[in-house]
Parts: structure tokens; C-alpha cells; sequence
């Protein structure tokens, strides 16, 4: 660590001599670097979203904290950070999740003899977690009355683009949100990611088709921005995932349709595509499922309109017509 960003020396509680004490910001970015070169890019925005959330929380909260042995002797640290983002509306699975996230990067700091041996979250009692909404597939008279609010919604975020992205592609949220122009290559017809790397280290690219009714909609959408990003906010910044959740919902209310969220596009994409003949192997390979065990028990649904018109459609009585008694 830079020794001109830590003027400040204590005991450490530790090792038992002196040592520099270890700011949160250096914390956090300690814990980054770690963290680079074992997951995948999309789990590091991840994990870049909830730090982010804790400095905006110390930030309003607790100003004069800088050092992260500061956070560590005030008792109700956990404890506000908790009814400071349930008060901002963050489900309960949500503040879980953080919670679980900031314990291990105080544990890391701990096991890396950078702080004392104080973790403010272990001691939390446990968040009563409500049930998650259940994944849905967005039937088609719904989708109709979405996408034609979508699109009067659209003006300075081109929402109707971005959520028609999501339905007609099954891309996670942060792949749409994050995706710059240069991602979309027109003259190859394909999206083209950058490299990322898995858990075990091994180094992939992908690349997957733009589908011809799509092309127009991505083609307007770039039109429009005036960002890196094809979808960015009205800052021409990236778009904060919350906004394209909240948004959703917005439009759901207003269609008075039943509430959905971004995630239920996938499941709509790969139960759609699975309804139209399309392969597996080609499902899995857009979707970027790691088997077709999981593409196809929790993301590909049935649907029930379907289940009713094929059980209607058996005849269990044929044989009376046929007897001959």
C-alpha cells in the first residue's frame, strides 16, 4: 500500500506491533485485485455494485469513518447498513446477499492480517428472507400490452430497444446494460463479447447471432445513444440495473399486466425457442447455460395454456365408439 494514503499508524490488534492502518477504500480495492483473476466479469460488477452501495452508505451514514478499524468498533454498524438499504426498498434476498458479501470481505482482510480479528456482520442475526418472486414466462397478450407502452415510454433512455434486447435475445440484465456499441457487429451479423474468464481460469469469448428482427431495433438504439453504451442513462453513463428493474415494474402497473422482471425474459426466450423447435445444443449456446439440465428444468416452462390444450386433445372414451358391444 501507498504509504502517503496511510499517514495514520496503531497497534495492531493482529500481530502486536505497529503497523498502517488499512482505509476502505484501499480495503476494497485490495479485495478487488484478489478477486480479479478468480471470477468471471459478470460476478465482478457483481461484487463492484455491493462495495459501491457500502461507500455510498459510510459516505451518508458515517462520513468521518475512512479506516475500515473504524467500522469495527462501532457495535451497529451491520445493523444500520441493514435498515439502511431495506429502507431504500432492496428486497430482503437482496440485503442477504450484501451482507453475506461484506462478511467475506471482512474475513478476507482478517485472514490476510490487514485487520483485527472483528467481523461486524458475523453477528448479525440472520434476515428473515421473504420468497423470491417465481420465474414466469410473459404470455403473449401480455407482451403485446408491454412493448406498446415500452415504446411510448421511450424517450431520452430508449427503453423499448433495451427490453426488446432482453426478450428476443434471453441476455442477462448486465449483459444489455453494460454492452458497448462496438460489441454489436453488423457486418458479421453477430454480438461480439469480450474475453472473460470462468472460475477455473480458463479464458472464453463469446459470440452469438443477431436475430434478424432485431437488427433495426439495435441499429435505432445505437442511433440514439451517444454513449460507448448502447443503452446508457440519460448521462450517456451506464444504466444502474435498479432503474431497468424499476422501470419494468412501471410499465407492468401501467399495462396492468402481472408484475415481471428483467430475469423473466430469459425464461420467456428459452421456453419461446424451445416451443418453436429450437435445439438444445443452439439454445444453450446463445444462452450460455452450463447444461441442459439447467436450461431446461429452471429456465424452460411449459405452458399451461399448452399442458390444457394437449390433455384436452386425448380421448379417453375412444374405445366406446369403437366397441362393438
Amino acid at each position: 500500500m501507498k504509504r502517503s494514503e496511510t499517514t495514520h499508524q496503531v497497534m495492531s490488534e493482529v500481530n502486536g506491533s505497529f503497523t498502517y492502518r488499512v482505509s476502505i477504500n484501499q480495503g476494497i480495492e485490495y479485495w478487488r485485485q484478489l478477486k480479479k483473476n478468480t471470477v468471471v466479469v459478470r460476478s465482478l460488477n457483481r461484487y463492484d455494485g455491493i462495495m459501491d452501495n457500502f461507500k455510498a452508505f459510510i459516505r451518508e451514514k458515517y462520513s468521518r469513518f475512512k479506516y475500515f478499524d473504524e467500522t469495527q468498533e462501532d457495535d451497529c454498524f451491520a445493523l444500520n447498513y441493514r435498515n439502511y438499504r431495506i429502507k431504500q426498498g432492496r428486497a430482503s434476498k437482496t440485503v442477504h446477499d450484501e451482507e453475506s458479501m461484506l462478511s467475506d470481505l471482512y474475513k478476507l482482510l482478517i485472514r490476510k492480517k490487514k485487520i483485527s480479528n472483528i467481523n461486524p456482520f458475523s453477528d448479525l442475526e440472520p434476515l428473515l428472507v421473504e420468497p423470491v418472486q417465481k420465474r414466469r414466462v410473459i404470455p403473449n397478450d401480455e407482451l403485446i400490452k408491454f412493448f406498446n407502452l415500452a415504446k411510448h415510454d421511450s424517450g431520452k433512455i430508449f427503453w423499448y430497444g433495451l427490453f426488446m434486447t432482453l426478450y428476443m435475445t434471453g441476455m442477462r440484465r448486465d449483459q444489455v446494460r453494460l454492452m458497448e456499441k462496438s460489441w454489436v457487429n453488423f457486418e458479421t451479423g453477430h454480438f461480439e463479447f469480450p474475453q472473460t474468464k470462468t472460475m477455473k481460469g480458463k479464458v472464453i469469448s463469446k459470440t452469438i447471432p443477431i436475430h434478424p428482427e432485431l437488427k433495426s431495433i439495435l441499429a435505432e438504439a445505437i442511433l440514439k445513444s451517444k454513449s460507448l453504451y448502447v443503452f446508457p442513462n440519460r448521462d450517456s453513463k451506464v444504466l444502474p440495473k435498479n432503474a431497468i428493474r424499476d422501470r419494468m415494474q412501471r410499465i407492468c402497473a401501467a399495462a396492468n399486466i402481472m408484475k415481471s422482471t428483467p430475469h423473466d425474459f430469459r425464461h420467456t426466450w428459452s421456453t419461446k425457442a424451445r416451443m418453436s423447435g429450437m435445439s438444445n445444443e443452439a439454445r444453450r449456446e446463445i444462452g450460455g447455460w452450463s447444461s441442459d439440465e439447467v436450461m431446461n428444468s429452471t429456465y424452460t416452462h411449459y405452458p399451461e395454456q399448452k399442458v390444457q390444450d394437449e390433455y384436452f386433445g386425448v380421448k379417453f372414451l375412444d374405445f366406446m365408439s369403437s366397441s362393438k358391444a
